[in-house]
């Protein structure tokens, strides 16, 4: 997001009534951990889902670290905390728990927002868990998706064929 133009998508997500935050932490292949951000908000009634922001954790990956990055573009882009609706995160012990973890901090900006566990991370570890007969389900649903998933005419047949 350049500093000197407006970006239309940040406009529309100040006019929303609502937000939504889906955190990622992940580490790339060059062992730097990366935080993005993916928001979803409401405009001209229909909901859209847009890529927020993706930066590196310089030297550790505690639940501030993560927040304070998150608070830097909302205060740099005019976004407003008390909008946050929900937040999901990825399961990571910096982003859960109940001291200096991210969802506590947005709790002292947004004392009544939702938050969740992300549903893929969910599947893992679910799946962790399974007795082996569903466990195979399991993998063989997961091919199903990701062979559908795998290309574009693929995703249109499937979701025609549903």
């Amino acid at each position: 997001m350049s500093e000197d133009i407006e970006n239309p998508v940040v406009e529309q997500i100040k006019q929303s009534p609502i937000l939504v935050l889906q955190l990622d932490e992940s580490t790339d292949v060059s062992s730097c951990a990366q935080l993005m951000i993916y928001v979803r908000y409401i405009h001209n009634f229909n909901f859209n889902e847009e890529f927020l922001f993706c930066q590196p954790l310089d030297s550790q990956t505690r639940g501030i670290d993560a927040f304070n990055k998150v608070d830097t573009v909302f205060v740099k882009e005019g976004l407003d905390w008390n909008k946050v609706g929900g937040v999901c995160t990825d399961g990571a012990p910096s982003m859960l728990g109940s001291h200096s973890r991210f969802q506590t901090r947005v709790r002292q900006f947004v004392p009544d927002v939702m938050t969740n566990h992300c549903m893929i991370h969910r599947e893992a570890l679910a799946a962790k868990t399974l007795p082996t007969s569903l466990n195979v389900i399991l993998q063989e649903v997961i091919k199903i998706v990701n062979f559908a998933k795998n290309s574009a005419l693929n995703t249109r047949l499937f979701r025609n064929l549903c």
